[in-house]
């Protein structure tokens, strides 16, 4: 019984879909920042305009009723895309980790493998029997290798 091992990890960073999953995670987190920022941006307008001395006390309370609402609308978007973001990317995690299990158990069918397990559960594997580089080497056969780049994946700061 011969025993491959894997760096998932690695696989999954240069495998094309879950790198269009990353993008897809980091779109919804623009959206959700950019929602953020026109909130951010009318409430720092209304404490602008607040601090006026020719503003009368309706319209002062105006502002705060409307600072108000922004500040509750800020966090109810915050809260619903916190739960939809970790829906979200374990859905999409899953989804890679079904597509490269794939590519994973095919090579090792072929080659008569018994058995392939994560490298990060084995205290020591010798070089030899580790398939990570075989594996890498099939997706890009297959045209699904993308050199990982982290900053690719990163949003800008604020």
């Amino acid at each position: 019984m011969e025993i491959y091992v894997i760096d998932i990890e690695t696989l999954l960073k240069n495998f094309k879909p879950y790198q269009e999953s990353l993008l897809n995670i980091k779109g919804k987190k623009v959206e959700f920042n950019e929602q953020i920022d026109k909130i951010k941006e009318e409430m720092h307008s209304l404490v602008n305009s607040s601090k006026s001395l020719i503003l009368g006390g309706a319209t002062q309370e105006q502002n705060q009723v409307r600072f108000n609402e922004l500040q509750q609308e800020g966090i109810s978007i915050q809260s619903r895309f916190q739960e939809e973001i970790v829906d979200f990317q374990n859905s999409e995690l899953d989804k890679n980790l079904a597509l490269i299990t794939a590519v994973v158990e095919k090579w090792a069918k072929s080659e008569k493998i018994t058995s392939v397990v994560n490298k990060n559960v084995m205290v020591y594997v010798s070089d030899k029997y580790d398939a990570t580089k075989r594996i890498i080497n099939i997706l890009k056969r297959d045209g699904l290798y993308n050199e990982f780049k982290e900053e690719d994946y990163q949003l800008e700061p604020a």
